[in-house]
């Protein structure tokens, strides 16, 4: 995390950070992802960047089951472009659909879900 280095090379700088920090969650070690990725939403320039590491840090949090963490971190991602969503509405709303589409995978095996047909919408 050396100035220098991230001055001279950003791009080579956040792609090894955002890199890192995919292998540690990938690894399930997920105090040095938290690490690499602050750094990263730390030094990065560019809304594009940003995103990137919110969504990598999403996906850890859906990996773990924790769906409400990832809603919110979801949430942070969308106010940096403006968009302001009361988060109380999206998390009971997101909580009862999880919930339901738990109770419906619960019944569901495999083979049914090759059966069905894509959608061509």
């Amino acid at each position: 995390d050396n100035d220098e280095d991230w001055e001279s090379s950003y791009q080579l700088c956040m792609d090894c950070f955002s890199k890192g920090a995919e292998a540690a969650a990938i690894a399930g070690d997920y105090e040095q992802m938290d690490a690499w990725l602050s750094v990263a939403i730390r030094r990065s320039i560019g809304l594009d960047d940003q995103f990137r590491a919110h969504y990598i840090h999403v996906r850890s949090l859906a990996q773990r089951n924790e769906m409400e963490k990832a809603v919110d971190v979801g949430l942070e991602a969308l106010e940096l472009i403006g968009v302001r969503i009361p988060s109380d509405n999206v998390k009971l709303h997101t909580l009862i659909e999880l919930f339901k589409t738990r109770r419906l995978m619960k019944r569901i095996c495999v083979a049914d879900l090759k059966k069905i047909e894509p959608n061509k919408e």
